[in-house]
């Protein structure tokens, strides 16, 4: 992992940019110049239902791929979202997409080792907010990453456990949102003078008797909003490279470690309160079944879904078919609101037959959908209409509508599975020459 921390920030910062929904064609990413390191766009992710958007980046000359998780420097909204799913329900409402979004990355990673023989690593990032979904997904498929003010994932209902070594999460020393819940990896603080004025103000001491010197957490909190901003952590401003704010907080570590620990208590305090009596029994059987190790969770649901294949849709997004179905569901959408149609379960028929035949012809993704002059057959088009090497498959229209979407589910689902063991029994012969050539 050769991406510095300081380029982790800027992608954390750079997610939070409005883009085109979608995944970009070869050729026609956007180009992002990060403290003077090329990296391009190869998807982006906006979820209007629960607020969720991500964005996948690549760095251009090491290949390297991450998946930045977008948060909000809202502290205020944080503390709304938060209070409303991980504090009350220890869940994370984005955390669905934001697993999903990765999974693809990996895929992405995938696809490219089998072109290239070189299979490029995928670590996550994020702020606040974002900085949750980086830590679920990291340790959801064992990844590496780094987080800037997280809300720590190691409270959530997802038994993730805290301290480790894959995911490095940096805090400001007085950030309420970081302070609140234990983080999946480990934690570098770091303090500003305004900081430790403030704590100060508020009771704090570095005192060995400071448990004797009543404090105000809550009063510290409110008056360090801005300590959660993410620009503590860019451009010439960044504490990232300051020894100054790492030699403070380690200075005053009795006093930040004092306020921190008062923070998470008054949110495990609010957690069990508004859990009630079943959700502490839930809560109490997590426990006592103890933190899965990283990577469980998806091995566990690789091996559901090979158990229950056919029980999944392509709207789901574990189904090897998603991709290409959100692809076709959004071209579409867009032709029914250009002909003044509502979207309805059609629609979604249609999009499942178009993604069914562009997963059989090779395609990896469909950036247009487009119909025939009399509307009685629909296209599914890979690349620049204009281009005479785009791939394009057909289907008629009222027939693809009245497919339905568990039709054209199995379909991919047998279609990956032989091409699965296609390239099985093509790795298999690699081999088997390649020890041929040595002996």
């Amino acid at each position: 992992m050769t991406i510095p921390s300081q380029d982790y920030a800027a992608l954390s910062d750079d997610a939070y940019k409005d883009r085109a929904v979608g995944r970009r064609a070869p050729g026609q990413q956007e180009a992002v110049t990060l403290n003077g390191h090329q990296y391009k766009v190869l998807e982006h992710v906006n979820n209007t239902r629960n607020g969720y958007q991500g964005t996948v980046y690549q760095r251009v000359d090491t290949k390297e791929i991450v998946v930045s998780h977008r948060g909000t420097e809202q502290i205020l909204l944080d503390a709304v979202l938060t209070d409303g799913s991980m504090v009350t329900g220890r869940t994370n409402l984005q955390a669905k997409d934001a697993i999903a979004l990765t999974e693809r990355a990996l895929e992405y990673s995938r696809l490219q080792g089998a072109d290239e023989g070189r299979t490029p690593p995928v670590t996550v990032t994020g702020h606040s907010l974002g900085g949750t979904l980086a830590q679920i997904s990291a340790h959801h498929f064992d990844l590496k990453g780094e987080t800037f003010n997280a809300f720590g994932a190691a409270s959530l209902n997802y038994r993730i456990p805290e301290g480790g070594d894959r995911m490095i999460n940096h805090v400001m020393a007085a950030d309420p949102v970081s302070a609140a819940s234990p983080h999946y990896g480990q934690v570098r603080i770091y303090a500003s003078p305004q900081e430790i004025k403030t704590l100060e103000a508020s009771g704090f001491s570095n005192s060995r008797y400071n448990a004797l010197i009543p404090d105000r957490p809550v009063i510290a909190a409110a008056a360090s909003l801005g300590s959660h901003k993410l620009g503590n952590f860019l451009d010439s401003g960044s504490v990232l490279g300051s020894e100054q704010a790492k030699t403070l907080a380690n200075t005053n570590a009795r006093m930040i470690d004092e306020y921190r620990d008062d923070i998470g208590e008054r949110r495990a305090a609010t957690t069990v309160i508004s859990r009630g009596t079943v959700g502490g029994a839930v809560d109490l059987i997590d426990t006592l079944r103890g933190p899965l190790p990283a990577g469980e969770p998806a091995r566990r649901e690789a091996e559901k879904h090979q158990n229950s294949h056919t029980s999944l849709r392509m709207d789901d997004a574990r189904h090897p078919g998603n991709p290409l179905f959100n692809d076709a569901q959004r071209g579409v959408y867009a032709q029914d609101t250009r002909v003044g149609r509502t979207p309805d379960q059609s629609s979604d028929q249609l999009a499942g037959s178009l993604a069914a035949q562009m997963h059989a012809a090779g395609g990896k993704r469909i950036d247009h959908v487009l119909m025939s002059n009399d509307a009685a057959n629909t296209f599914a088009v890979q690349g620049n209409q204009n281009d005479p090497a785009h791939l394009r498959v057909t289907v008629d229209t009222m027939l693809a509508m009245n497919t339905p979407l568990e039709q054209s589910s199995r379909k991919v689902e047998e279609q990956a599975s032989s091409q699965r063991q296609e390239q099985e029994r093509s790795q298999e012969q690699v081999q088997s020459n390649s020890r041929t050539m040595m002996g």
